[in-house]
């Protein structure tokens, strides 16, 4: 909350040192609807910016940097990196053992899958789990719960996917080459989806 309260500083400063120098030069600064509005002329190009996490250097003039980093509010975007999908707490597969997965589409088409990566465990040994889970979802379909959340960890929407089963599950490949962890792929059908 600290760093969110720190960039919402930045980005007002940003924005009164902006109409302080557009004044200095003896234009009304309530006359501009945007920064965009106003001429390059008048915009000093070695304004910083650093606090918005972008490299000012980039940007020839205030002109070249995205409107929603001159804004004096603060804009908050979701990340790819920001999220948990949970499978049933019984199955014993933790959140953290997934390292990637599609989002499902809308609206939802007869046969519609996402797709999942896990790391590997030894223990639990996340194989066995897997094969047993796609048996039972032969019969006995489970849900999934896919959150996106925010810089602070809350949940700003979710995905609540029904009557999932798995078709498939690929394991990667090995070598004496490679130090890396093994992966655990899947594909889930599913039969529909709500986004909350």
């Amino acid at each position: 909350m600290e760093n969110k309260k720190n960039i919402n500083e930045s980005a007002k400063k940003m924005y009164e040192n902006t109409k302080i120098e557009v004044e200095k030069r003896g234009k009304n600064f309530s006359e501009y609807k945007t920064l965009y509005d106003i001429p390059k002329t008048m915009l000093n190009s070695k304004r910083e910016d650093g606090e918005r996490g972008r490299n000012f250097s980039e940007n020839k003039t205030l002109y070249d940097i995205p409107k929603t980093m001159l804004s004096s509010e603060l804009t908050e975007f979701n990340k790819d990196n920001r999220w948990l999908l949970k499978f049933p707490k019984k199955y014993g597969i933790e959140p953290y053992y997934i390292e990637s997965v599609t989002k499902p589409s809308f609206p939802y088409v007869f046969g519609d899958s996402i797709s999942i990566c896990l790391r590997e465990t030894i223990k639990p040994n996340l194989k066995k789990i897997l094969l047993k889970l796609y048996k039972k979802s032969l019969t006995k379909p489970f849900k999934l719960k896919l959150e996106i959340l925010t810089p602070d960890g809350e949940v700003s929407s979710m995905f609540k996917i029904n009557q999932c089963g798995i078709t498939n599950i690929g394991f990667s490949n090995l070598s004496y080459l490679s130090n890396n962890v093994s992966k655990i792929y899947l594909t889930i059908n599913y039969k529909s989806v709500k986004l909350k």
